[in-house]
């Protein structure tokens, strides 16, 4: 959660949406007309604390099992939005809890195209040169209010991008799309030093889908829960996240439960 200062003790703000966890790895109870609602609600405010948005899907809980960094962004993020049909069945099958999925690309597109928003200043960081360009010119002709004003490359380090932060400070809004594990180690890292700003992990495909360089996931394979398939055939490299990453996952569930017996983690 967000930490806030007030004189000198500091209390947390409860974020954006409830929380929960799936065997220690966090994830937000809610739809994506909630997240919608909630993010345009910060958009619309006065700004006064920062926010991070993210979202977990079986990838993402593996190497948060793996970077310490990850689980803890999960951890601290006030949205993080289950995008991955395998996460949220298994937590029907594990907790009995009917998630719907919110898959991130169409979040993100969804708020772009809010119309009554304020005028909000936007960076972008992620993908190559010539990928961030393009994404950027995409965004900012599809939104008239929310306008990305500046983009970095995705390929520095991450220290890097501080002086990048510093030098749009006006920026209320930070874009990431370096994909997992960098970024959300980078909002881990930035947010607690640049407060008042969102950080929104749109991810690295949402980046290439406004570039034009990867086909869009069309509906109908979405609201069939085929995104996995589609992208093992339109990018084969992301085969072994599936291949061998749901296996993976499947392995932490079972080991998890057989460990706890439905009564530690995996029961709250």
């Amino acid at each position: 959660m967000t930490e806030i200062e007030v004189g000198n003790a500091e209390v947390q703000a409860p974020p954006l949406s409830p929380k929960s966890d799936l065997c220690g790895i966090a994830y937000s109870r809610a739809t994506c007309h909630q997240f919608y609602g909630a993010i345009c609600r910060w958009l619309r405010g006065d700004r006064s604390r920062g926010a991070t948005i993210g979202y977990v899907n079986p990838h993402v809980f593996n190497l948060a099992k793996k970077h310490e960094a990850v689980a803890a962004f999960l951890d601290k993020g006030d949205i993080v939005a289950v995008d991955g049909a395998g996460f949220a069945l298994a937590l029907w099958l594990l907790k009995g809890e009917c998630q719907t999925r919110t898959v991130m690309t169409p979040l993100f597109d969804r708020v772009l195209e809010t119309g009554d928003l304020p005028r909000v200043p936007a960076v972008l960081i992620g993908g190559t040169e010539d990928v961030a360009r393009q994404g950027v010119v995409a965004m900012n002709r599809v939104s008239r209010n929310i306008q990305v004003v500046a983009f970095a490359h995705g390929y520095q380090a991450l220290a890097e991008y501080h002086d990048f932060l510093r030098d749009h400070a006006d920026a209320d809004v930070v874009l990431v799309a370096m994909g997992t594990p960098r970024s959300e180690e980078f909002i881990l890292d930035a947010s607690p030093l640049f407060p008042g700003k969102l950080f929104w992990n749109i991810g690295g495909g949402t980046l290439q889908f406004h570039a034009g360089t990867l086909r869009r996931v069309p509906k109908i394979v979405s609201t069939l829960c085929l995104q996995w398939l589609w992208r093992m055939i339109f990018e084969p490299h992301l085969m072994p996240r599936y291949v061998i990453g749901l296996p993976v996952f499947a392995r932490h569930l079972l080991k998890a439960r057989r460990t706890d017996k439905m009564n530690g983690v995996c029961s709250k």
